[in-house]
């Protein structure tokens, strides 16, 4: 990526954009034509002003609902025309929901845009697609990852033909909202991919927003992210802090989120001071604007609660404890007390706990954790195993070997449901289980396990061969205290 994300100084661009923004501020809302209230609420947005933006969409649906009464001819264009600026208008509003995390409203809005665009599928494929990604992430975020993948499918398919009919803005906007719905078949590669291109086909178009080419850096930095490319990914958040400075300034919550993103990228290399610095700016930028029980602080202060932990203060235990007491209070707040968005928070808590040598606590609280997860194993499978790992730590530890054992048998099961994970931790963890279930002379279990590990491994090229053969070796020796069969050993090559 070196060489992309180069400091935008179009101020040709910017002004135009500056200029349209004030005439629609100094306009009252009946005096602009429902495409130029689309307009501006789309820029509204871009620049964080939800209410506006909101506002602005709620008038371009009202002015094309009523031009629609005096259309005539069920398959006229002016009654296409309408329909699709409808539709557009009531997703840029669902749009605007998801931002504040209204997701009943986001759902009604953007299920109305959907119902539109159906009149008309191929009027306007790219904008139907953009319906279908805002509602692949509202799906997701709801914990409905069979409807999720069903309509960030249908979004991918149009965002496979946008270059090629040169529709770049809309595919910049399904790129990014499509990034973290986990869709079977699609790798971090891929992801990663078609922001690039997202990128590249923003620098090419002359009216590019800086802001909309910020949002792209940013999403690829947290994919960055999620590759191990910790330093890549600082440099990327570097870039798109730039261009939100230079458009928004210093004082904005979109700077504090790219704050929090440095500040977890701190966190992965280990710099645990800066993590909590930069966590500090970040929630003072979202709190001093959003409130303090704005969703968002829930990770922030999760984050810092993490470099907390992991730093040397002597009181860090008890500190990091508050952080994410604070957290899961916000997100019960926001979600409810028993919401899979919870489960996070519960973990964290655990994880401190854990650290402190606080069993008791620990194990309570990582059950919660597990608990709301697996409700959505699809959505929270990453919590799901780091609290099981934790879990199953602490009962080797205590010598609670039927409980490794079932700890085992559950990470291998939800590590299955959660495709884009490597695998080799399922596969460590399932040969550990079968070494405990030894310790209580479950040959059965302990066969079960490495069986599992086995179809894992072998189905995976992520899995090295160092670790295929401690397995086979493993498989080997305990085929062997069953009376003596060869006939459970592993194949000689993967299929």
């Amino acid at each position: 990526m070196t060489g992309r994300g180069a400091k935008v100084d179009n101020l040709a661009v910017l002004a135009d954009h500056t200029r349209m923004e004030r005439t629609l501020s100094g306009e009252r809302a009946e005096k602009l034509l429902p495409s130029e209230c689309l307009q501006g609420g789309t820029m509204a947005l871009l620049h964080g002003r939800l209410d506006e933006a909101d506002r602005l969409a709620g008038d371009a649906m009202a002015g094309a609902t009523a031009a629609l009464g005096q259309v005539g001819g069920d398959r006229s264009a002016g009654l296409r025309e309408l329909l699709a600026l409808r539709a557009r208008a009531r997703t840029l509003a669902g749009r605007c929901q998801l931002e504040r995390f209204d997701y009943a409203r986001a759902r009604q809005s953007l299920l109305a845009a959907r119902s539109d665009w159906r009149h008309w599928p191929d009027s306007d494929p790219l904008g139907a697609a953009a319906t279908e990604a805002a509602l692949a992430s509202l799906f997701w975020l709801c914990d409905e990852p069979d409807d999720a993948v069903q309509a960030a499918r249908t979004a991918l398919r149009a965002l496979a033909t946008a270059r090629e009919n040169g529709t770049r803005l809309d595919a910049v906007y399904l790129a990014t909202h499509l990034a973290f719905v986990d869709v079977p078949g699609r790798s971090i590669a891929e992801i990663r991919d078609q922001l690039v291109s997202a990128h590249d086909w923003l620098l090419e178009e002359p009216a590019a927003h800086p802001l909309e080419i910020a949002n792209v850096l940013f999403v690829m930095a947290m994919i960055e992210q999620r590759l191990g490319h910790h330093r890549e990914a600082a440099r990327v958040f570097d870039e798109a802090g730039a261009l939100r400075i230079q458009v928004l300034g210093e004082d904005h919550p979109y700077v504090g989120y790219v704050l929090h993103g440095k500040a977890q990228t701190a966190l992965d290399l280990g710099d645990f001071p800066e993590c909590v610095r930069l966590a500090d700016g970040a929630l003072h930028l979202v709190t001093s604007h959003l409130g303090p029980e704005h969703p968002n602080v829930t990770t922030f202060l999760l984050t810092r609660g993490m470099g907390v932990l992991l730093g040397d203060s002597p009181d860090r235990f008890d500190e990091a404890r508050k952080n994410f007491d604070a957290g899961l209070k916000v997100s019960q707040t926001h979600f409810g007390q028993h919401s899979p968005q919870n489960a996070t928070a519960w973990l964290m808590l655990g994880v401190a706990h854990y650290a402190a040598a606080a069993a008791e606590a620990a194990e309570e609280t990582l059950h919660t954790a597990l608990h709301l997860s697996l409700t959505h194993p699809r959505t929270r499978g990453d919590v799901a195993i780091t609290a099981l790992r934790h879990l199953f730590e602490l009962w080797r530890f205590q010598g609670r070997y039927e409980d490794v054992v079932r700890a085992a048998f559950f990470a291998v099961e939800v590590w299955t449901k959660y495709p884009t994970l490597s695998p080799e931790p399922a596969v460590r963890w399932a040969m550990e289980g079968a070494e405990s279930a030894l310790e209580v002379d479950d040959e059965r279990g302990a066969h079960e396990l490495l069986d599992l590990a086995w179809a894992v491994a072998a189905d995976s090229p992520m899995v090295g061969d160092t670790l295929l053969g401690a397995l086979e070796r493993i498989r080997r020796s305990v085929a062997s205290l069953r009376d003596g069969s060869s006939s459970d050993e592993p194949p000689d090559s993967r299929n």
